[in-house]
């Protein structure tokens, strides 16, 4: 689409950053690394008028700088957008390409969704981002006609107490993640951001008065009309002394008129701003006016057409000590001014900001703070709304910081790293996080007791060291550094926008009639967090789960969230395989996660993205022994100092625990007397890590007699350290992400060594416990070195229970094929059975048993699982819910196919969003799961309307997600502003033809995943009284699936009167039969057999790969437990 103005592509010399500016602009900021440059003085790789022409450029310029995997990406995506279009002609009407999607893809751009503009002024609505909105012509342009005005309380200036964390509306116009001090720095930025509330007022203004009209020949007499209301006449020679301001203003209202005007008449965006707009009251603006330029100029203008914007913005601590106390003066200053027309809402990031500003600007915090006597607001009519034993707790524990300034400090630090189980003094002194001699632990501990913020727990020995709640409390504003940190300052960065300052009108973030917060289109904040795996020279390779470093990342999903709902894909002690289309790739795949520990219930996690055998096995170790894992897991007081709390004692065994671990568990790299001290342990297995890393990374210059060893000194390695995590009583479960197994399973070679990989690795993670100790199944069954064999434990089989358990529980998640990928990893582990030593196949010598279950974790059994665990954990009984299975039925038709059962990934974050939301008395009904689909992202959403091989129509989906979402009615209007209008036109008649969704009232329409005439819902006629549809008009009875199919086929205006309709629909009635007349309908298939047939359990009989052979007097039920066995 061509606009009238030039506009460059331009690049930064220091990132290499590419973005679009008006060539008229003087300077223009970078949006990635925010260097200010001299327009002119930039390299221009292209210019134009054609906007569409130079994002493409854009797009290519960043695609050809990447790899080869983010240019196939690119290409995919693109595909991806055409798909969304019925024809060529149809995509040639919109922007084709949605560079924010492909730049998402391929990670080359941090502000995908505020393309095309400075970053430190960004106006987007959620339609001007999607890739479905023909009427969009650029991604920022805007119509001050079609901004609703913002409705503030009252103006003024408020703090955000830190006690108010997830309390507090942040839904605010503008965002600063970081308000300087120094007031040029901010103001014109501040100005850009309020411009099209600012355009939207005169637009809105001009419209309402009689003689004036929106037109570009009437600018001057709107210009004066406005100054006439401010009371700027020509006779005005100076405002507060200040003789250039009068002039200022005048000629800034001239051209906030006339671009006002422009942009009713012409697409035009906030870049193409005159400077004039935004330099005003700063000094630097037309005449250099002061401040009262500012005051009677854009604060005047909003004050008297009754326009109330809200700002929310931090004040750092590391910004503004040690900046002059003059010029922080003239930025409150500023503030005070804009106060008389904004709502300001400001968040102190530490506590020492709130001191330097009570210390060194008394007045201006007594008269809009008044910390002194804890009032917290300027507004004449807000006051504190926390309440209760808690928020007073929390008060009171930020006080406590603010006066004794620990931010950085060992105590700090200290409560940080006490979990919830407490810690001892040693595991402290052990903790990387910590960083302090076990001498100076006990010297802050005893601090932190005479304070009454830890405890000591003496019934323990050794000791333990536990929060009490005011402790807890502090622990709260602390990050993973030691740092204080508000709350409130990471939730202000939770918008979905990105940048130092962003503008996102209200009215464009919140869905249609409702309250609750819709999730992202194509990815979830689980997938979004793994993904964006950070830079590996600042974070590490190894990261905790949900972990974040205070306010400067967002905790888009809490630790235990993404814990648990990872976690949701384990369905046995064995292999689950999950399938599931929407794994994103890593940015970094070098990257691992680790959660869990004590505070999980004694639950671990691993997460680790598949890239070959080698690769794979060294971030396996590197994460399980590294140091963050025996900091916060493998701790001393867990295996003892002398490692004497192995598998719960020594006294469970008639031999010694040394023995035990060395001999039977075969624990490797126990040196003489090592076996029974527990920090000579850990460094040992820390140096054999560091050094089978170190070649690894000299992999290539090996020979192969060398590279074979290193592989099975890391395959031993791995094997001890979860035979470790097994010995210490925990669950470990290694989470393995292939997202392109889809691709691997058609490379012969490379698919051989993923499966290799199970073979060698995770068929020797087993051991047998019996009388005598506990016994490396490997060594017990399939080790053929003589040397080997000498040095073992001896040991006994138990007849009753000859199978030896798993040290490790196995995740694989993969984008396709789950079935075929299980079957083929049961496969791999069923060709050891071939290794297991002559001697026991004959019978001359006893051996346990390996059983390894691998199971797809798609299904019903799995579905049912999360839902009655989420039930259970909220104390709904069976009265206070719906029937499991209808509801199990629920979730199989919103989120399943035909091929393919729901993610449990999906379904746990289904009902962990429920559980944020719901009150213990909510009933767990259809209603309530209704809203937690909701929550997902689009395209997840009744997957099942597309044919196998037919890309999803993204804005059906999310027509369906605002609907599903909604608490009332949905507008026809709504659904085009989630979509477009197109789309609209298309695709909401396939949801009414089957009564997923019903007419409500003139326009206005309801959602139901559970159709009224679906059997065993207590409903007998369509659930709104406007109902227009055509199944109930069928006449052939209720809940009968020929009556629905009949109905649909009417409602999508299907020839019904045919002969070979007449006949598909004779009794009896034959579902195939009506397809093949009817083949629109084959779309509703899967939904039709959910909820006529139920959901199949797709349990297959054998999911058991066996290694060995029961021995003689074995229970029959052990010896009938049989799985396929398949040669190499």
């Amino acid at each position: 689409m061509s606009g009238h103005h030039t506009i460059w592509l331009v690049g930064c010399s220091h990132c290499s950053e590419l973005w679009l500016t008006a060539a008229g602009r003087k300077t223009t900021d970078c949006p990635r690394c925010r260097t200010t440059y001299r327009t002119r003085t930039l390299r221009k790789f292209a210019e134009g008028t054609d906007r569409d022409a130079l994002v493409e450029k854009r797009t290519q310029i960043l695609a050809s700088r990447s790899d080869p995997r983010a240019r196939d990406q690119y290409r995919a995506t693109v595909d991806d957008a055409l798909a969304d279009y019925d024809s060529l002609e149809d995509a040639a009407q919109s922007s084709l390409i949605d560079e924010a999607a492909v730049l998402r893809h391929i990670g080359a751009d941090n502000a995908a969704d505020h393309l095309y503009t400075n970053d430190e002024s960004t106006t987007s609505s959620s339609s001007s981002l999607g890739m479905e909105e023909p009427e969009s012509e650029h991604t920022n342009s805007f119509d001050p006609l079609g901004i609703p005005l913002p409705v503030a309380a009252d103006s003024g200036i408020s703090r955000i107490p830190p006690e108010q964390d997830g309390q507090t509306d942040l839904s605010t116009t503008v965002v600063y993640r970081g308000l300087q001090p120094q007031m040029r720095r901010w103001i014109p930025s501040l100005l850009e951001d309020l411009l099209p509330t600012l355009a939207a007022a005169v637009a809105q203004w001009t419209v309402d008065q009689d003689s004036l009209t929106l037109e570009d020949a009437n600018t001057e007499g709107i210009a004066t009309a406005l100054l006439d209301k401010l009371d700027i006449h020509p006779e005005t020679v100076e405002i507060d002394g200040d003789r250039q301001a009068p002039v200022e203003v005048r000629a800034w209202v001239r051209d906030l008129v006339a671009f006002t005007v422009r942009a009713i008449e012409e697409d035009v965006t906030i870049n193409e701003a005159p400077e004039s707009l935004t330099r005003i009251g700063t000094g630097r603006g037309l005449l250099n006016a002061g401040r009262a330029a500012l005051q009677a100029g854009p604060v005047a203008l909003l004050d008297v057409l009754e326009v109330t914007p809200q700002v929310a913005a931090t004040l750092n601590e590391g910004e503004w000590v040690g900046t002059r106390k003059e010029t922080r003066a003239r930025s409150l200053g500023a503030l005070d001014s804009l106060s008389d027309a904004l709502d300001i809402q400001l968040v102190f990031s530490t506590p020492r900001m709130e001191s330097l500003l009570v210390e060194d600007h008394p007045d201006w915090t007594s008269c809009h703070l008044n910390l002194t006597e804890d009032a917290d607001t300027s507004h004449p009519s807000k006051t504190n709304t926390a309440a209760g034993e808690d928020a007073a707790l929390a008060r009171e524990a930020w006080d406590i910081l603010r006066e004794r300034e620990w931010s950085d400090t060992g105590y700090t630090r200290i409560l940080r790293n006490i979990p919830a189980s407490g810690a001892t003094r040693g595991d402290l002194a052990a903790d990387d996080d910590v960083s302090l001699s076990e001498g100076s632990i006990y010297a802050y501990v005893d601090d932190l007791a005479a304070a009454g913020f830890v405890t000591i727990d003496d019934s323990t020995r050794p000791s333990r060291v536990v929060l009490t709640e005011l402790g807890a409390s502090i622990a709260d504003y602390v990050d993973a550094k030691g740092s204080v940190q508000n709350p409130v300052q990471a939730s202000l960065t939770q918008s979905p926008n990105r940048g130092t300052s962003e503008c996102t009108p209200q009215h464009q973030q919140d869905p249609p009639g409702d309250s609750h917060r819709l999730g992202d289109d194509r990815v979830s904040a689980a997938e979004s967090f793994l993904a964006t795996t950070g830079d590996v020279s600042e974070d590490g390779y190894t990261r905790f789960l949900g972990r974040y470093s205070g306010g400067t990342a967002p905790r888009e999903i809490e630790p235990a969230t993404l814990h648990h709902q990872l976690q949701a894909g384990r369905c046995t002690e064995g292999v689950s395989v999950v399938e599931d289309a929407n794994l994103q790739k890593f940015d970094d795949g070098r990257v691992s996660y680790l959660s869990g520990g004590p505070s999980f219930d004694d639950d671990v996690a691993v997460v680790l993205e598949w890239g070959n055998p080698l690769g794979t096995l060294a971030r396996l170790v590197g994460t399980l022994l590294g140091s963050r894992a025996w900091s916060k897991i493998l701790r001393r007081s867990r295996l003892g100092s002398s490692l004497e709390n192995l598998w719960a004692g020594a006294d469970q065994f008639d031999s010694a625990l040394a023995d035990v671990a060395k001999f039977g568990a075969q624990m490797g790299w126990m040196s003489s007397g090592e076996e029974n001290d527990y920090l000579s342990y850990r460094e040992r297995l820390e140096a054999v890590r560091c050094s089978l890393l170190e070649d690894v990374g000299r992999f290539d210059d090996l020979d192969y007699e060398q590279r074979s060893a290193l592989l099975s000194k890391l395959i031993g390695l791995a094997t001890t350290a979860t035979t470790l995590y097994h010995a210490a009583g925990y669950d470990l479960t290694v989470h393995l992400r292939v997202p392109d197994s889809t691709q691997l399973r058609r490379d012969d070679d490379r698919y051989g060594r993923f499966l290799a990989f199970f073979r060698s690795v995770v068929a020797k993670q087993g051991v047998y416990r019996g009388p005598d100790g506990v016994h490396s199944i490997y060594r017990m069954q399939r080790e053929h070195r003589s040397e080997k064999l000498k040095r073992r434990l001896g040991y006994e089989i138990d007849p009753g229970d000859p199978r030896a358990e798993l040290t490790c529980s196995w995740v694989v998640a993969v984008d396709g094929t789950g079935g075929e990928v299980a079957s083929d990893i049961e496969d791999a582990l069923s060709v050891e059975d071939h290794r297991v030593r002559e001697r026991i196949q004959e019978g001359a010598e006893e051996a346990a048993v390996m059983d390894v279950p691998v199971v797809v974790a798609n299904g019903a059994e799995t579905t049912r699982r999360i839902v009655e665990a989420f039930a259970m954990k909220k104390g709904f009984s069976a009265g206070a819910r719906q029937d499991l299975d209808r509801l199990v039925n629920v979730i199989h038709a919103a989120l399943g196919t035909q091929e393919r059962a729901p993610s449990p990934f999906d379904v746990a974050a289904v009902m962990q969003a429920l559980e944020s939301r719901d009150e213990p008395s909510d009933e767990l009904d259809v209603g309530a799961l209704a809203r937690g689909i909701a929550t997902l992202p689009a395209n997840r959403l009744l997957p099942s309307l597309f044919d196998e091989g037919e890309r999803p129509k993204l804005a059906l989906q999310k027509m369906v997600r605002a609907l599903l979402g909604s608490d009332g009615a949905v507008s026809r209007g709504d659904l085009v502003d989630v979509s477009s209008q197109n789309s609209v036109d298309r695709y909401l008649q396939r949801l009414r033809a089957l009564d997923i969704v019903e007419r409500v009232g003139p326009g206005e329409y309801r959602a139901y995943l559970e159709p009224w005439w679906v059997s065993g819902n207590g409903q007998s006629e369509p659930y709104s009284e406007a109902y227009d549809g055509e199944i109930a008009a069928t006449g052939l009875g209720d809940g009968r699936w020929d009556a629905v199919l009949l109905g649909a086929a009417h409602e999508l205006g299907a020839d019904t009167a045919s002969a070979a309709s007449v006949e598909a629909f004779s009794q009896p009635v034959v579902f195939e039969e009506v397809l093949e007349a009817h083949p629109v309908l084959e779309q509703y298939e899967h939904i039709l057999r959910v909820y006529v047939d139920g959901v199949d359990e797709d349990r297959p009989p054998s999911t058991v790969a066996r290694i060995g052979s029961p021995p003689p007097g074995a229970a029959p039920d052990q010896q009938t437990l049989t799985a396929a066995v398949s040669s190499d």
